[in-house]
């Protein structure tokens, strides 16, 4: 095929007119690079993807957008119809995520393994059975000296008049319940026994559900938790069961995605991704898409997008999502803030962000889904960018979909188009 007939149109949501010389589809997977068509991601000169790596060389997943779970190699771009997983370092202090059979502690229950499919669409799941009307409980404590601990699992309805199971995040050196709860596996509800807050449920393919449960103090040494497969409603019936997958401990305020250990602990190491650049000179505007990749708030800045001349906070432009998710930009000139400022509303988890910024000499405006921010007039310009990067040095949290930039400064309506 004759050069001048490759395809140049990236299926981003930018006008024709508009079209940004730099972009990148993380969708589907295209590129354009200094404005010339460059097809794959991987194409754009100088790309640098170091992806999240598991500790032990197992898999690491990420969702798609209809909620199944897609799993990945070790050291693989996870590349979904959501877009690119871009997350933090993290590690599951569980032992034997998904065998229920070992390293946890069983009271009047049985685990029968390769029961359903679970949510990456494996034969993995595991039932959990009560055995007699008794208390029936599975459970398993994990070394933490945080602040803050998360706990998440993956759950389906089994059997049972009612559908509720309960689970219990404990403090089982001090026998103290840090949130306890019953969870309904037809509709998602919550019904808070102990806490009222760092509990959710999110509805995945086929049934299942994540259950995710944070509790922010009373930590220490032998935080776990406690599966009640067969009680509700104070009353527990021998023959009911669950389905179970994937069990989860992080030494965090959010969750991440599911990292799988076997007879020890495993860390998934943080997603890196950047490409070099020269001959970019300020003004430039920044566009990015982006969501969320937990439903619990994340605390501090997840960048999603910058240009540095040296590194984020010393001279650079960002678009970011805020510690409340929302929507911001940010701009440094050698080591001052020279402006920031972030949308009114928070995104939403599961919807994407569009957001846009100029930056030019007393020049910047922020438009995150189409409304536009004060402009700022008082901004010293940072240096020439040498480095464009998604996500951060110590990795975000979120999906990334499309990214552009301009080497000048757009308008307010062009701003407002591109955002929209």
């Amino acid at each position: 095929m004759r050069p001048a007939l490759v395809p140049i149109l990236l299926a981003d949501p930018l006008l024709w007119a508009a079209k940004a010389p730099y972009a990148w589809d993380f969708l589907k997977d295209r590129a354009r690079f200094a404005g010339g068509y460059k097809g794959a991601l991987a194409n754009t000169p100088g790309w640098t993807a170091t992806p999240a790596t598991h500790s032990a060389g197992g898999v690491l997943y990420a969702s798609t957008a209809s909620g199944a779970l897609q799993s990945f190699a070790s050291g693989t771009l996870r590349r979904t119809d959501n877009g690119v997983l871009i997350e933090g370092a993290r590690t599951n202090l569980y032992l034997q995520s998904n065998n229920f059979s070992a390293s946890w502690n069983l009271t009047n229950v049985t685990v029968t393994a390769a029961a359903t499919t679970a949510p990456d669409g494996t034969l993995t799941a595991q039932k959990v059975e009560a055995t007699t009307s008794a208390s029936t409980i599975i459970n398993q404590n994990a070394a933490n000296g945080a602040t803050s601990s998360t706990f998440s699992i993956y759950c389906k309805k089994g059997s049972g008049a009612t559908d509720a199971r309960s689970f219990v995040l404990r403090n089982h050196t001090t026998s103290t319940n840090l949130l306890s709860v019953e969870v309904d596996y037809d509709t998602g509800a919550i019904t808070y026994n102990v806490g009222s807050s760092g509990v959710s449920m999110t509805a995945l393919a086929d049934g299942w559900w994540r259950l995710v449960m944070t509790a922010t103090s009373g930590i220490t040494s032998g935080d776990g938790i406690r599966c009640y497969p067969a009680f509700s409603g104070g009353s527990e019936t021998a023959g009911e069961y669950c389905y179970l997958w994937g069990a989860q401990l992080e030494a965090a305020s959010f969750p991440s995605s599911y990292i799988p250990t076997t007879t020890a602990s495993a860390t998934r190491a943080a997603d890196v991704l950047t490409v070099p650049v020269s001959g970019l000179t300020y003004p430039l505007s920044l566009f990015a898409e982006a969501e969320y990749s937990s439903p619990s708030a994340a605390t501090g800045t997840d960048y999603i997008f910058s240009t540095e001349a040296s590194s984020i906070g010393v001279d650079s432009a960002s678009l970011y999502f805020s510690g409340l998710q929302k929507p911001s930009w940010l701009v440094f000139s050698g080591s001052a803030n020279q402006g920031n400022s972030a949308a009114a509303a928070s995104a939403s988890f599961g919807a994407p962000a569009k957001m846009a910024v100029r930056v030019a000499t007393n020049d910047a405006r922020f438009c995150s889904g189409g409304t536009l921010l004060a402009a700022d007039t008082s901004l010293n310009l940072p240096a020439s960018p040498t480095l464009i990067r998604w996500g951060s040095t110590g990795g975000s949290n979120m999906y990334l979909r499309r990214a552009a930039i301009w080497p000048r400064a757009l308008s307010d309506s062009e701003l407002t188009t591109v955002s929209t």
